[in-house]
C-alpha cells in the first residue's frame, strides 16, 4: 500500500514539477512570452496551469509598461536639456556661433510651451486660454485650463519628475510624469520661473512661465 500510494503521488505530482520547472526556466530566461502547458484532464493541475500563465500575462504586460516608461522618461531627459546644455557651452566656447546656439535655445524654449499647451488641452474641459503680458524687464507667459483646479498641496508636486496625480492617471495613458518637471528645467536654465496657481477669474489651474528680457530685447 505504501508502494501504491508513492508512486501514486510521484505520478499526480509529475505535473506540477512540469509546470515548476517551466516557470523557473522562464523567468531564469526573462522570456515572459513562452506559456506552459495546460492539461485537458486533471481538473485542478489544469486550473494551477491556467493560474500560473494568467500570473504570465500579468508580469508580461507590467514589463512592457516598464520597458515603454522608461523609453518615455529616457527620451524626456535627452531632450531638451541635454541639448540646452550644449547649446550653452557652444555659446560660450564659441562666440562666432553665439546667434545659432541662442535660437537653438529658443526653440527649447517653444519645446516649453508645447509641454503647457499639452498639459493643459489633457486637463481642460472646455477651454485652454494663453495670455502674454509683460512685467518688469521680462514677460509672463500664462496656460489657463478650465478643468479641475490642483489642490494647494499639489501646486508645487506637479512640477516633480515622474509625479502623476489621481486625475492624470485616469485620463492621460501617454504621460511619463515628466512634461512639467522638463518644463520647469528649461525655465529655469532660462533664469526664468514657472509655477502654477488656482487665482484666476475663471475655474481651473493657470501654469505661469516668466522670462527675463535679454540683453537685445529692447
Amino acid at each position: 500500500m505504501a508502494a501504491t500510494a508513492w508512486l501514486t503521488t510521484r505520478r499526480s505530482l509529475r505535473p506540477v514539477e512540469a509546470i515548476r520547472a517551466q516557470v523557473a526556466d522562464i523567468t531564469d530566461t526573462t522570456d515572459l512570452h513562452r506559456r506552459v502547458p495546460v492539461l485537458v484532464a486533471r481538473h485542478r493541475i489544469r486550473a494551477l496551469a491556467e493560474t500560473t500563465n494568467t500570473t504570465l500575462n500579468h508580469l508580461e504586460e507590467a514589463a512592457e509598461r516598464q520597458r515603454r516608461f522608461v523609453a518615455d522618461a529616457s527620451h524626456e531627459l535627452r531632450s531638451p536639456l541635454t541639448a540646452l546644455h550644449a547649446q550653452r557651452e557652444v555659446a560660450l566656447v564659441h562666440p562666432a556661433h553665439r546667434t545659432d546656439a541662442v535660437h537653438d535655445a529658443l526653440t527649447a524654449t517653444h519645446r516649453l510651451l508645447r509641454n503647457l499647451l499639452d498639459n493643459a488641452h489633457r486637463h481642460a474641459t472646455h477651454h485652454v486660454t494663453l495670455t502674454v503680458t509683460r512685467r518688469g524687464p521680462g514677460w509672463d507667459i500664462s496656460v489657463h485650463n478650465d478643468g479641475t483646479p490642483l489642490a494647494p498641496e499639489d501646486l508645487e508636486r506637479v512640477f516633480e519628475r515622474f509625479t502623476r496625480l489621481d486625475e492624470a492617471r485616469g485620463r492621460d495613458t501617454g504621460g511619463s510624469g515628466l512634461g512639467l518637471a522638463v518644463a520647469r528645467d528649461i525655465a529655469q536654465r532660462h533664469h526664468g520661473t514657472l509655477t502654477a496657481h488656482t487665482h484666476h477669474p475663471d475655474p481651473g489651474t493657470t501654469f505661469t512661465l516668466h522670462l527675463p528680457a535679454t540683453h537685445d530685447a529692447d
